[in-house]
C-alpha cells in the first residue's frame, strides 16, 4: 500500500490515522525522502544509570530537515493506543547528517506529501510490552489477525 503523508500533520497523525481508517493496526513501512517543516530526534546511548539498557536522552530539534529515507512500524502502545515506532536519517538545515529514533508527533510533514510503502501485517500483531531483558518497553510480535 502507499501512503501520502499530508502536508503540515506531524508524522504520528499522518501515519496512524489514514491506517486507523482502512482497519490496520499493525505494519510495517519504508518512508521516502521529503521535507519537513519541523523535526525532533533522539539518541539512545546506555543509561549512565544502569537501571535498563538505553536511556533516551532530550529531544534534538533540527527544524526544516530533509528525510533522507526512514523506516516506521505501527503497533498497540503499553496503553492500547496506535503507536509509530520509527528511526531516519535526515540532512538538517545547516547541512549536517544526522540520524535517530524519531519524536513522530514533534515532526511536521513540509509543504509537499511525503510517500511511505506500507506492509500489513496480516498474520500478527506488534505490541509494546515491558522487556524484563532491557528492562525497557519494546516491541513484540503476536500470533493475531490484524483485520475485523
Amino acid at each position: 500500500m502507499r501512503l501520502q503523508l499530508q502536508p503540515g500533520a506531524n508524522l504520528y497523525e499522518s501515519i496512524a490515522v489514514p491506517l486507523a481508517a482502512c482497519g490496520i493496526k499493525s505494519a510495517s513501512m519504508t518512508l521516502l525522502g521529503g521535507y519537513y517543516r519541523e523535526f525532533n530526534f533522539v539518541v539512545a546511548p546506555p543509561d549512565p544509570e544502569g537501571g535498563a539498557v538505553i536511556a533516551f536522552g532530550p529531544p534534538i530539534p533540527t527544524g526544516h530537515s530533509y528525510m533522507v529515507f526512514g523506516n516506521a512500524t505501527l503497533g498497540t502502545s503499553t496503553e492500547g493506543a496506535p503507536l509509530v515506532h520509527c528511526h531516519a536519517t535526515i540532512r538538517t538545515e545547516r547541512g549536517e547528517l544526522r540520524g535517530g529514533h524519531v519524536l513522530p508527533d514533534l515532526c511536521t510533514v513540509g509543504d509537499a506529501p511525503i510517500f511511505a510503502h506500507v506492509t500489513s501485517h496480516e498474520t500478527f500483531a506488534v505490541h509494546q510490552v515491558f522487556d524484563k531483558e532491557t528492562n525497557f518497553p519494546a516491541l513484540q510480535p503476536y500470533e493475531e489477525k490484524n483485520h475485523e
